[in-house]
């Protein structure tokens, strides 16, 4: 018996909860990072579907933003 799902349950019998909330939080992480990886790779496989630019990392730049390079945008 191996991986997250497993250890999650060895440290609820422990009773080791930090750890359980821990092994939450990567999966929740992992989700979200497989998610955003997979709508950038569909978008660039399929550009014709015209899908949306995810608002996700326009959101983690945000208070980063005086600190990047200015991109030129297309018209």
């Amino acid at each position: 018996m191996s991986g997250i799902s497993s250890y999650i349950d060895r440290q609820r019998i422990r009773m080791a909860y930090e750890n359980v909330y821990a092994g939450i939080i990567i999966i929740g992480v992992v989700g979200l990072v497989t998610d955003q990886v997979l709508a950038w790779l569909g978008r660039r496989l399929f550009p014709w579907t015209g899908a949306p630019p995810s608002r996700f990392f326009a959101v983690l730049r945000a208070p980063f933003r005086r600190f990047l390079p200015v991109r030129k945008t297309a018209a």
